[in-house]
């Protein structure tokens, strides 16, 4: 039973081996093996015919008897793209077992690109002895246009204006936009007359670059010839023209290499160690083109690269470090001039100043002589001698409070203007000065040495005078006691007195020294308490040297301090004078009543003497 079943499977294997075959039919016993191939223009890539687009094509048969009878009347039944009806291609009248005819060739087809490029066949034929046709199954076999097209990329290591004989490297990729292989491919810069290199073979849809080094003797606009060849019969020494946007202009003038190199900080003076931002500018001022350019602090680091820089162009590089002031700090740019290995280099360099706000004030006045109660103005210049701008600036005096505003001060600059004032007595003043300075936005402010305004002298008082008053709270004690004494003395001269001493007199004791007094200055001496136990008046005496050099003395008015008895205290003085009175009346009435008794008494001759001399007065 299994023996069977494997001999059945077997059979079915093999008729079915028969029939699987491209372009062939095989028949169990009685099997005709058909080959068919395209003849022309036509060319075989991995399995597939491709005919020329330009080109024409035919099928070409060979039929081969593999079985054990004669075949005859063999003939091939055609029917090609586009036709409704069949071409009958006439065979060899008999085929032996086991012979092949010879080739047959149907009808010539041109290629579509768009349409249908397939031929469809059969062989019809008989067996010998039998009166009746056979024929095999359709077959068919595919040809396709063959596309052949690419894409050049072309650019150069120069771009735009070269020198004339300058060395350039041009550069062409070519991508292939072909359904077959390109082979040969030969790229020509036909502006240049320069080959740029050879491709030997390109498949579909791959990239390949070729380049070459030329000297550029006349200008190109990027013109390429490209040769190649297609596979087989396809085609031989085919070109191609193709237009890029490489444009390269040659002049005549020598090569010139440059770089400047120039710069900017915002800041230009600094308190101390700070950061600063650095803004820099590069420009290439030659003709040629540098590359791979680079810029360098001054400790050699390296803080920005650009790619090239073209002639005439500027690039602006901006960055920031700690600097110091009183240092000077170097920045290097350097740049490699195109297709060489020449460096090209230019530095810029900077310092900066220490942080030094600063002013000077002038003050002057615009009278001779200040008299009291009548206007002056006080003229200012105000000068800023530090090396930075000073912002909000405001101007005051200690004395008279605030003078002037101003919203800046630039450096090396000066402003005038003026304050009018009125003066009752003599005073002292300083100029107060507070502003921002521009740098580091700190306050700055400046004091000046106080100014004296001192009253106008009348020209009326004297030379040399000086006026001592003496005074005590009280003038007189109930009994001994202590008393202070205050002494106040003034230049009332036109001129100063010098090296005073103050002496009072009655005591023999020096109070002071003043080695100068000014006109119209005043002083107040104290004097310690002294003992008073008896009336007693004192006088202060002042001797010195007056400008002429000569000695000057003064003296105060006595000042009287009394001292009363047991108890009276301060109504003695109206007691003794009711006493005094009491006296008079006493007198008076003593006179009248020897008048009335002058005749009825004796008296002594000495009173008669007064009473005969006081009857001849009346």
């Amino acid at each position: 039973m299994n023996k069977r079943i494997i001999g059945i499977f077997l059979c079915i294997l093999i008729i079915t081996l028969q029939f699987v075959a491209v372009g062939s039919i095989a028949f169990a016993q009685n099997s005709i093996v058909i080959s068919a191939r395209p003849i022309g223009k036509v060319a075989e890539f991995n399995g597939v015919y491709y005919v020329s687009p330009v080109g024409t094509y035919a099928i070409q048969y060979r039929i081969t008897n593999e079985s054990n009878f004669v075949l005859k009347d063999i003939e091939i039944r055609e029917t090609g793209p586009g036709q409704a009806n069949p071409a009958i291609i006439t065979g060899s009248p008999s085929l032996e077992p086991g012979k092949t005819s010879s080739p047959l060739t149907g009808n010539s087809y041109s290629g579509d690109p768009g349409g249908s490029n397939t031929v469809k066949y059969k062989v019809q034929y008989s067996i010998e002895g039998e009166d009746t046709s056979r024929e095999t199954g359709e077959y068919s076999i595919s040809v396709q246009v063959a596309q052949a097209d690419f894409r050049v990329n072309y650019t150069s290591s120069a771009q735009g204006m070269v020198f004339k004989g300058e060395q350039v490297e041009l550069t062409a990729e070519v991508e292939s936009l072909s359904n077959v292989p390109l082979y040969n491919i030969t790229v020509v810069d036909s502006d240049l007359n320069q080959e740029i290199g050879v491709i030997k073979e390109l498949a579909p849809g791959a990239r390949a670059t070729v380049k070459t080094t030329a000297s550029i003797e006349k200008s190109t606009n990027g013109n390429l010839t490209v040769y190649y060849d297609l596979p087989g019969e396809l085609g031989l020494d085919l070109q191609k023209n193709v237009q890029t946007g490489l444009k390269l202009d040659v002049r005549d003038e020598e090569p010139v290499s440059s770089l400047e190199l120039s710069g900017k900080t915002d800041k230009k003076s600094i308190p101390g160690p700070v950061d600063v931002e650095f803004e820099l500018t590069a420009k290439n001022t030659g003709n040629t083109v540098l590359k791979d350019i680079k810029f360098l602090d001054w400790d050699g680091k390296e803080f920005h690269t650009r790619d090239a820089i073209q002639p005439g162009e500027e690039i602006q590089v901006t960055f920031t470090r700690e600097v110091q002031p009183g240092t000077s700090y170097e920045i290097l740019v350097q740049g490699r001039v195109d297709n060489s290995n020449q460096l090209i280099k230019s530095t810029w360099s900077t310092s900066f100043e220490k942080l030094t706000p600063q002013v000077d004030i002038q003050r002057t006045l615009s009278v001779d002589s200040i008299q009291p109660g009548e206007p002056f103005e006080l003229n200012y210049v105000v000068r800023n001698t530090g090396n930075v701008d000073l912002l909000d600036v405001v101007i005051e005096e200690s004395a008279f409070g605030e003078v002037h505003r101003m919203d800046s001060l630039p450096a090396g600059q000066e402003a005038e203007f003026s304050k009018e004032l009125v003066l009752e007595q003599d005073t002292f003043s300083k100029t107060i000065l507070k502003a921002r300075d521009a740098e580091t936005q700190k306050e700055y402010v400046y004091e000046s040495a106080e100014m004296e305004f001192k009253l106008g002298i009348d020209e009326s008082l004297p030379r040399q005078d000086l006026s001592i008053l003496l005074r005590s709270e009280t003038e007189s004690l109930d009994r001994p006691g202590k008393v202070e004494l205050e002494c106040i003395v003034k230049n009332t001269g036109r001129e100063p007195l010098y090296n005073l001493v103050f002496t009072l007199q009655d005591r023999d004791m020096v109070i002071d020294n003043i080695s100068v007094l000014e006109p119209g200055e005043d002083k107040t001496i104290l004097i310690p308490a002294l003992q008073v136990d008896e009336t007693e008046t004192f006088v202060v005496e002042a001797s010195g040297i007056g400008a002429d050099g000569e000695t000057f003395t003064a003296q105060s008015q006595p000042l009287t301090i009394e001292v009363g008895g047991g108890g009276l205290s301060g109504k003695f003085s109206v007691l003794r004078v009711i006493l005094i009175i009491i006296i008079l009346l006493c007198v008076l009435v003593i006179g009248v009543l020897v008048y009335i008794l002058r005749d009825s008494l004796k008296l002594p001759a000495f009173i008669r003497k007064i009473g005969q001399k006081f009857s001849r007065k009346r």
